[in-house]
Formats: C-alpha cells, sequence, structure tokens
C-alpha cells in the first residue's frame, strides 16, 4: 500500500488484533462516534496525552462513544510497557498495526493523531499532535458528537 498524505472523508474499514489475539474491526463500532488515535510506544508526545485520553474514556462512560487507539509498535511487550506506566486502556480498545497499512489508509504521517468519527461513519475532525483530551472544551465537544450536534473544534 503506497503511503499517502491525503486524509480519508469517510472512516476505512479495518481488523486488527488485540492484545489477547482476538480480530476486532471499526464495524463493530458502526452507527457509535469514535474516537480514533494513532500513537507508538516510543513516541513521548504519545506517552504524554495517553492521561488526558483515559481522562476522556472516563468522562464518556455514560455514553456509547468508542475509543480505539491503534498502536504502530511491532510487539505487546512494549506496549504492556506503556499501559502500565501511564494506566491507559481501561475502557478504551487497544489495537496493534506493526505492518503500519491501516495508518497509511488514513494518511497517517506522525503519531499521535487522533480521527473524530462520527454516528454516520464521517470524519469530522482530524488532529496531529497530542492534545488535552480531558480538557473541559474536548469533552464538551465530544459530549456533542455523542448528542447528534455538531462540535466547535
Amino acid at each position: 500500500m503506497e503511503t499517502t498524505s491525503e486524509r480519508p472523508e469517510n472512516a476505512v474499514p479495518f481488523t486488527l488484533m488485540d492484545h489477547t489475539g482476538q480480530q476486532q474491526s471499526l464495524e463493530q463500532f458502526a452507527g457509535r462516534p469514535i474516537v480514533l488515535n494513532f500513537w507508538a510506544s516510543w513516541c513521548p508526545p504519545c506517552l504524554d496525552e495517553m492521561p488526558s485520553l483515559q481522562k476522556l474514556v472516563r468522562a464518556m462512560a455514560d455514553t456509547d462513544l468508542a475509543v480505539v487507539t491503534v498502536t504502530l509498535d511491532e510487539n505487546w511487550e512494549d506496549v504492556d510497557k506503556v499501559l502500565k506506566k501511564t494506566g491507559f486502556g481501561d475502557g478504551a480498545l487497544v489495537l496493534m498495526d506493526a505492518d503500519r497499512d491501516v495508518a497509511k489508509s488514513y494518511g497517517t504521517m506522525k503519531v499521535p493523531e487522533t480521527f473524530i468519527i462520527d454516528r454516520d461513519g464521517r470524519i469530522v475532525h482530524f488532529y496531529m499532535g497530542a492534545k488535552d483530551w480531558g480538557s473541559e472544551a474536548f469533552i464538551k465537544d465530544i459530549r456533542l458528537l455523542v448528542e447528534g450536534q455538531t462540535t466547535a473544534h
């Protein structure tokens, strides 16, 4: 697959393996809003972002928001160290894209990168670099998306 810097308008379907060896697909979240985050254990901004992403997961636990994270790591040992160190992962799905085909299909060039996908599978926002997902502004905007309203960011 060729590397592209073009970002898709709609969520690109994919299936990747989770930590237990189970195949998980983006399609299993059809009809739900999704925060899709690409990261790697060797990426300091990614590690800085993880506690705030976990804050978002906790803040949205009463909704049907799906938080799907895709690591570009090549082994679960490195990922496990990060998850243990940061406390990330509770309530979020962590998948591995070791060959980076999924990242390429999203035009991901650097990590962290995050795509906000609405209930219709449209990418409504794209963020490059670490963000404070636990901030009041992001939580408010994500809650608006979950409720089917337009977000301000």
